[in-house]
């Protein structure tokens, strides 16, 4: 009997050890040694019958576990009280990037893995933090939180007086939810301005507007509008090929290969997501590639990467822009401020791998970064916005 009580405890220690971080994770690979040793010293003579119970106790330790595990999914929910005084006269606008937990963050990621599941994942849950934590190991911080809070400092400065101005994520804290509760409702902002940060109408896209759209149905007093995404915005292309072209450091334009990475694989489960997103980031790319030849770039060395983060479509590309033997290649990331640290972990190895190359210089843009063109689209919306007639 003992003997199961050890493979029931060691279920639970292998998710221990799986999601946990620093000096805990510590504590977990030593009761886990431990728990090793004592099962195989009572586990006498093994029989098939014994094996399949242990391998069952065992099973059950890591499911209960990792459904337990769930109880420390982060839950920022707070009573909304919408304040009795008179409503505010500026206009609330909340920036809403997707976002990433600087460190592992266990209930973030815990929260961000649930999402909006009828069901837990309760099998696969462990697994992911685990590559996800052995990422964050190798790559460190990420600093997606720092690019946006530079960038939405930069917006309180422009946007000045009548405007107050939110930062809010929807995979990081503090959560966009959170801040409609606690600062916009509870401040009595009648107008409010949301601006999702997206390249397209994604799927993150429609599930952000869809979820504040819910909010109206409560607050009706309360005016929401909502920015589009920034596909056919010429600042945006423009940052991208500024950002591109000031890394040429004077090579002939004909010796540079160039591969665009995006984020429509993203929406690939949902048709009609998909064939929206699909088509509006294909025009982005189009400008940015038109834009790029037209400063002299070569066409044909200009590749679009639909499938990323494929590793293995990426070497594949990598492999086809040698072919035209040229001396330096960018990868840069068309979709966000910043690429996810998952996404940069993929990118590094492709990077390390392509060393091998001969004489072929590879480079990685993460993203759009916090060019000033970048936060001059996004105020021209707001203010765009807040100028048409509110209700």
């Amino acid at each position: 009997m003992f003997k199961y009580i050890l493979a029931f405890i060691l279920g639970i220690v292998i998710v221990g050890v799986m999601e946990s971080f620093g000096i805990v994770e510590r504590y977990f690979i030593i009761f886990f040694t431990i728990n090793m040793f004592l099962l195989i010293k009572n586990m006498g003579k093994i029989k098939i019958k014994n094996a399949i119970y242990l391998i069952v106790c065992i099973i059950c330790g890591f499911i209960i576990t990792s459904y337990c595990s769930f109880y420390l999914e982060y839950d920022g929910r707070g009573e909304t009280i919408r304040g009795t005084f008179k409503y505010k006269e500026e206009t609330a606008v909340l920036v809403i990037f997707e976002g990433e937990p600087k460190k592992y963050n266990l209930p973030i990621l815990l929260k961000n893995i649930k999402g909006n599941k009828r069901f837990k994942p309760i099998l696969t849950t462990p697994i992911k933090l685990y590559k996800t934590k052995r990422i964050y190991e190798h790559m460190g911080n990420s600093n997606y939180e720092q690019i946006c809070n530079n960038i939405y400092l930069k917006l309180v400065n422009k946007l000045g007086e009548g405007y107050d101005v939110f930062l809010g994520y929807s995979k990081s804290i503090p959560y966009y939810e959170d801040i409609i509760n606690k600062k916009i409702f509870k401040n009595n902002y009648k107008r409010i301005i949301v601006v999702p940060i997206a390249l397209t109408e994604s799927k993150v896209y429609y599930n952000t507007i869809n979820h504040i759209s819910m909010k109206k149905a409560y607050y009706k007093e309360c005016q929401f509008k909502f920015a589009k995404p920034l596909y056919s915005s010429k600042n945006v292309v423009s940052s991208i090929i500024r950002s591109i072209n000031n890394r040429q450091e004077g090579l002939d334009k004909n010796k540079i290969g160039i591969i665009l990475i995006g984020e429509a694989s993203k929406n690939l489960e949902n048709k009609f997501v998909e064939h929206r997103s699909i088509k509006e980031e294909e025009a982005f790319v189009e400008k940015i590639k038109k834009g790029l030849v037209d400063l002299g770039y070569d066409e044909r060395k200009i590749l679009y990467d639909f499938d990323y983060p494929n590793e293995e479509h990426m070497e594949k590309l990598l492999i086809q822009l040698q072919q035209y033997g040229i001396e330096k290649i960018f990868i840069v990331n068309t979709g966000d401020i910043v690429d996810t640290i998952t996404n940069q972990y993929i990118v590094h190895k492709i990077v390390e791998d392509a060393k091998n190359m001969e004489d072929i210089e590879v480079l990685y843009i993460k993203g759009w970064g916090e060019d000033d063109l970048l936060v001059e689209a996004i105020e021209f919306k707001i203010r765009s916005i807040n100028v048409e007639k509110w209700n």
